[in-house]
């Protein structure tokens, strides 16, 4: 189990993943009753495998498995066609990698450009987020174009009870991306009108009725106050609290402060943006 410790945030101490984003800590605890849940199944049926080996299996599995869908897997649901591939689990990510592509009886890896001897082949795990890719596989590019940034730690504590109920039957609560490119960026967008302006905005905006500039402008300029509010009241105490932290790995504490910097940076990118955008 120790290759998976250093990345794989379900197996750090609970006092250092409590540190990760919200929205990436509340997908791990979500992960983390799941896996209960199997185990338990599991045990049951299998009582004399240990815990341990079920559980470096149960990793090799998450973090390996490659998307296949054949005639066999269409029978199952989209989230179990899944399959183990020898030597095709080697790649490491790189988003300009070789073509990968699946057909009932095999997994194709075509390079698109001819390779040096001795060059490292990559294939691309999917264009995610740095807290998916260190969620799911443990490891977070130092440069990557899909990384985004969620506001759910400065959102969360501004919500009324009755606005989050409001938000909850309109299956709006949580998850609030700052790329434009999502589709989720509309509920960052619903959101902020939701915290900046009236109720009829907030529900003229999810009903495609919003006309004009003002209220968006509004919105942009409320967002950069909140983003502010992100680096000096989450950011800035998350890194210190990580510095402070004894227990866990140093690895561990690392990759947790790496990231924590690299959304440091986008944000203050967006901020930028945004300011720009005003003038």
């Amino acid at each position: 189990m120790t290759d998976f410790e250093a990345g794989i945030p379900m197996l750090w101490p609970r006092e250092l993943s409590d540190l990760l984003p919200l929205e990436s800590r509340d997908n791990l605890r979500k992960r983390e009753k799941e896996f209960q849940s199997g185990w338990s199944v599991f045990n049951d049926a299998f009582p004399e495998v240990p815990y341990e080996e079920y559980a470096y299996a149960w990793m090799v599995v998450n973090t390996r498995t490659f998307y296949n869908e054949t005639p066999e897997t269409l029978k199952y649901p989209w989230e179990d066609r899944l399959a183990l591939i020898p030597v095709a689990d080697l790649f490491n990510h790189s988003d300009d990698g070789c073509k990968v592509y699946y057909s009932p009886n095999a997994y194709h890896i075509v390079a698109g450009r001819a390779y040096k001897k001795g060059e490292e082949l990559f294939i691309s795990y999917s264009r995610h987020s740095n807290d998916y890719n260190l969620l799911e596989y443990g490891f977070i590019p130092d440069e990557n174009p899909s990384d985004d940034v969620y506001i759910d730690d400065v959102v969360f504590p501004k919500l009324s009870k009755s606005q989050k109920e409001e938000l909850k039957k309109r299956d709006l609560l949580g998850e609030y991306p700052l790329a434009s490119s999502t589709e989720e960026f509309r509920r960052t967008q619903g959101i902020l009108r939701l915290l900046c302006c009236s109720t009829k905005q907030f529900h003229e905006f999810l009903d495609g009725k919003e006309k004009g500039r003002l209220v968006q402008d509004r919105v942009d300029e409320y967002l950069v106050g909140l983003l502010e509010e992100l680096l000096s009241d989450v950011v800035a105490k998350r890194l210190q609290q990580i510095e402070e932290l004894k227990v866990g790995r140093e690895d561990q504490r690392a990759l947790l402060a790496k990231r924590w910097m690299q959304i440091e940076r986008l944000v203050r990118k967006k901020i930028e943006i945004y300011r720009l955008g005003s003038n």
